[in-house]
């Protein structure tokens, strides 16, 4: 089911995540180390955790606001960890252990989002082990419920354009959650 007062994406998109192949995921990437960008009141951190089946070797939440139920998750889960900073600062927050990358309705708040995938690319290539990237943005049937979200919206063209700048060093996979009926299906 879905959950009491989430949005259609915001449930689109914790099904995806849950259905991740977390097993082949941990094959090809060793321990998973994630950083979650714009990462809220933390609430991924004990869902991934439940969702990989215990994979996650740390969890690194980021966000531009700090919020009271972070030192809760830091006591009851000794994997995870968070900072309150600004986007603009990630290159300081990216360590070497990260290797699971990812946002879920966040980079429509960044004044820079091409900043932001400069940054996260420049510490990719860097890198000399596999590395993984999620990021879930609002569709633009989303928008037709919830307007005004975020600093800017975005199409299939204008996310295809941003993942572009990875197409050298990585494969690249685009996946659209939903449609215009899921509005009304998951509502009801």
């Amino acid at each position: 089911g879905h959950e009491y007062g989430a949005s259609p994406g915001r449930t689109l998109s914790n099904l995806f995540l849950m259905e991740l192949p977390w097993e082949r995921i941990e094959h090809a990437l060793g321990h998973i180390h994630v950083m979650d960008v714009g990462c809220g009141s933390g609430n991924n951190a004990a869902r991934l955790q439940a969702w990989s089946g215990g994979r996650l070797s740390s969890y690194l939440g980021f966000d531009v606001r700090e919020h009271e139920i972070w030192s809760d998750l830091e006591r009851r889960h000794a994997e995870c960890r968070f900072v309150c900073a600004d986007v603009v600062d990630i290159s300081k927050h990216l360590s070497g252990d990260i290797n699971f990358i990812m946002s879920q309705s966040a980079v429509e708040h960044f004044e820079d989002d091409i900043a932001l995938f400069n940054e996260i690319r420049a510490f990719l290539d860097a890198k000399s082990k596999p590395a993984m990237q999620v990021h879930l943005f609002p569709s633009a049937v989303y928008m037709r419920l919830y307007p005004w979200h975020g600093v800017r919206q975005y199409t299939p063209r204008t996310v295809s354009l941003l993942s572009s700048s990875f197409n050298e060093s990585s494969c690249t996979r685009l996946y659209r959650l939903g449609g215009l009926a899921c509005n009304k299906v998951l509502r009801e």
